[in-house]
């Protein structure tokens, strides 16, 4: 999950606490598009500066990143770079074990002037392929962060959107006891799943089988 880790070394805590993460997902065949947002809390009295650290899976690519300042919503524009790793690396601690967390295509992004005792929110849109294997379909969202988030979140939402080229005839959300199906048509699905109080101790990871192995697309063939 993304982590906002604080420039300030007199912030009372090593990141500011996450309260709420939701992720949509609108998966067509195998390729997905994830929409993720999250909101965390200053609990300080002073003004924050942080730098938003996201685990971007490897075959990934971000394309939208929004920023909620205000009653305004800033557009961030991404480019392509070698992004400089988290101050304090040298050093060790905390902010190298975010490096590692977040991984070579990681995203870190700057996030300047939070406002005393009040909640930033972000916006993260990435497109990626999904796994495949004899007809399952599994997307994996990297909520895997206990090592850094030892309290649990005050809301987990998921939006699933799923749009097959062969009959859905199954589908898994462990993660997720009551998810609420929205649509169950042969070659579409939509689910809505929320939970309080989530540890981040497991990522998410979805999956449905087609009623066939091809889905019009070799596994070997999604890597080119």
């Amino acid at each position: 999950d993304g982590l906002l880790l604080p420039k300030d070394e007199n912030y009372p805590k090593d990141f500011l606490r996450n309260r709420l993460t939701h992720i949509a997902l609108k998966i067509d065949g195998l390729v997905v598009e994830t929409v993720v947002t999250q909101e965390f809390i200053n609990e300080s009295s002073d003004t924050v500066d942080g730098t938003w650290n996201f685990p971007l899976p490897p075959d990934a690519r971000a394309f939208r990143f929004r920023l909620w300042f205000g009653d305004r919503i800033l557009v961030a524009e991404l480019k392509e770079q070698q992004q400089a790793p988290n101050p304090g690396t040298g050093s060790g601690g905390v902010a190298a074990e975010v490096n590692r967390y977040i991984g070579p295509n990681g995203l870190r992004i700057p996030i300047l002037n939070i406002a005393p005792n009040s909640i930033q929110r972000v916006e993260l849109s990435y497109i990626s392929f999904c796994d495949y294997s004899q007809g399952q379909v599994t997307y994996t969202y990297p909520f895997f962060s206990e090592d850094f988030i030892t309290y649990p979140l005050e809301h987990l939402e998921m939006a699933i959107e799923v749009k097959s080229g062969s009959a859905i005839v199954g589908w898994s959300l462990p993660s997720f006891q009551d998810a609420e199906v929205l649509t169950n048509q042969p070659d579409r699905l939509a689910i809505r799943a929320v939970k309080a109080k989530a540890y981040p101790n497991s990522d998410i990871i979805f999956s449905y089988t087609a009623d066939n192995t091809e889905l019009g697309l070799r596994s070997e063939e999604r890597r080119v």
